[in-house]
């Protein structure tokens, strides 16, 4: 079934991005692009939520800051 959604929203989103690409044919690029984003966006968020889990999934913490995670360490 959630196959089947993902493919009713993917067909949702090429009608979006086809929106998009009429309105750059008309010279209407600036008002393309919300369009283009939306779109974009639903295709990411598809992906992320049909993509499968690895067997085995590692996470992991990156501190970015150069005194440690606690401050004055």
């Amino acid at each position: 079934k959630s196959s089947e959604l993902a493919a009713r929203d993917l067909d949702r989103t090429t009608t979006t991005l086809d929106q998009a690409r009429q309105m750059l044919k008309e010279n209407q690029a600036f008002q393309s692009i919300p369009l283009a984003r939306t779109c974009r966006e639903k295709r990411v968020k598809i992906y992320l939520l049909t993509r499968g889990s690895p067997p085995r999934e590692a996470r992991a913490i990156w501190d970015h800051s150069p005194t440690g995670p606690y401050p004055g360490d």
